[in-house]
């Protein structure tokens, strides 16, 4: 089965658990693709290096969450520029991704970011996408990515994503 896993930030040290989930499938003979927001800096785990997943990654641009950038101009023009490229090689398919992406994300840097990864997993083979938490921008991204590649989605829930105060509610809002 091929999984992709949505992650905010890989490799991060601090997510042994999720890592540890990742290797299990791999383990089991399963191909995962992370697609994460942007690395965390520093030092990571062992696992790491020892199942190759650094090449299994996927940020949505080449400079993640625009960091780089030195204001907010020069992100709009790079954007609009990968924009007008998509159109014109894929009119429909750029119109549907602006259209769904608009649809569902919650500001326009997550407009940005989910517009630019589902640009980059261009023909996905992914026979399952994985949230690996409730947060609303997580589920946002997994609805949006399932909707485009038409195959389902699971989440995992965990203690902040089923404690914090309204926060489920909302989400279940998000799903109907």
């Amino acid at each position: 089965m091929n999984v992709l896993y949505l992650l905010d930030k890989f490799p991060k040290i601090s997510e042994t658990f999720i890592l540890n989930e990742i290797i299990a499938l791999k383990q089991l003979g399963h191909t995962v693709l992370i697609a994460a927001n942007a690395p965390e800096c520093g030092n990571f785990h062992e696992g790491i290096k020892k199942h190759n997943l650094l090449n299994n990654i996927i940020y949505p641009s080449d400079m993640p969450n625009f960091t780089g950038y030195k204001n907010g101009t020069q992100k709009a023009l790079d954007f609009f520029l990968k924009l007008f490229r998509d159109f014109i090689k894929q009119p429909w398919r750029t119109i549907e991704i602006v259209y769904k992406s608009l649809k569902i994300s919650g500001n326009i840097w997550l407009f940005l970011d989910n517009y630019l990864l589902a640009r980059k997993l261009g023909g996905l083979q992914a026979d399952i996408i994985h949230a690996s938490y409730a947060f609303l921008r997580h589920l946002e991204r997994a609805v949006l990515l399932s909707d485009l590649f038409r195959v389902p989605f699971t989440c995992t829930l965990r203690a902040e994503d089923i404690y914090a105060e309204n926060g489920m509610r909302k989400k279940m809002e998000l799903l109907k």
